[in-house]
């Protein structure tokens, strides 16, 4: 298997076709979680920051994907309080401190157990490191499990804690409260 990791202005239309049918396929119209294609389009206005696709070069074709945005505290707020995703605005990196909204990490199928979410995993430390490096720090960063398997990534890969409306299968809002340093500690040494 030939992966390699795409981001920026590597993303072109196709691959975010690709990534908008993963994500249609867990989460359809009517599903709670799904996501508008306009909404998710207009999120990165086709600059892609924050966005990590997995890329099998062998098949040409998409293996899973993974991003995050950068909002406000306030719209943070808004979003928790009314429990739609939607009204969240990607405002991009600033100097300071940032709130942070992971909102997917998802592979296809036949690409889980292959190292393919630790490879985006990587790739997103390595770019939170650099934008520290700029004085663009993440103070908190911010999750929603739809899932079991969400509840598992938001605890166990991103080490984020549940928040007070997570129910007894996992199903709610997880936090990391130091920004992700945690979480980017235990990926470097899978550097």
């Amino acid at each position: 298997m030939t992966i390699r990791i795409l981001t920026g202005s590597e993303i072109t239309p196709e691959i975010f076709n690709q990534m908008y049918s993963l994500e249609i396929s867990s989460w359809p119209p009517g599903d709670p979680a799904y996501i508008p294609e306009k909404y998710l389009h207009n999120l990165f206005a086709d600059k892609w920051e924050g966005v990590f696709v997995r890329w099998d070069q062998r098949n040409n074709t998409l293996a899973g994907h993974m991003y995050s945005i950068i909002t406000t505290s306030q719209n943070l707020d808004e979003y928790i309080r009314t429990g739609d995703f939607t009204v969240l605005k990607n405002t991009g990196f600033t100097k300071g401190n940032n709130i942070m909204y992971i909102y997917t990490a998802i592979l296809k199928e036949e690409y889980r157990g292959s190292g393919c979410m630790k490879k985006l995993g990587i790739a997103f430390c390595q770019w939170l490191d650099q934008q520290e490096h700029l004085g663009h720090l993440v103070e908190k960063a911010y999750a929603e499990a739809v899932s079991t398997d969400g509840a598992r990534v938001c605890t166990d890969g991103f080490m984020m804690t549940p928040m007070n409306d997570v129910d007894d299968r996992g199903i709610g809002h997880y936090v990391s409260e130091d920004g992700l340093k945690t979480y980017r500690q235990k990926m470097k040494k899978y550097c």
